[in-house]
């Protein structure tokens, strides 16, 4: 009986070891990034001008890289970096050329 108790608690020690670290491929520094999806664009802004878009756009971001697809067949894509800690919070695009 003794050893079984024993056993039993070896193994509730080991499965609880196993589940408590996170998953190796997110290190813990893994933030929820409310800006992941699909958009359109209804309004730019560049260099502090608000201007309508030329023509309809859909702008898509996932997992740190987004993708624009014009209406009149432009493509682009990069990478981008959302900065939470500033008022207003801010969104850089990087513009990947090929």
């Amino acid at each position: 009986m003794r050893r079984t108790i024993l056993l039993l608690a070896g193994v509730l020690l080991c499965v609880v070891a196993l589940g408590s670290d996170s998953p190796k491929e997110y290190d813990d520094r893994t933030v929820y990034c409310g800006i992941e999806g699909t958009w359109q664009l209804a309004k730019v802004e560049l260099g502090g001008r608000n201007e309508e878009p030329a023509c309809q756009s859909v702008m898509s971001f996932h997992a740190g890289t987004w993708e624009l697809k014009e209406s009149d067949g432009g493509w682009y894509k990069g990478t981008y970096c959302t900065d939470s800690t500033q008022k207003p919070p801010h969104l850089d695009l990087i513009l990947y050329f090929e």
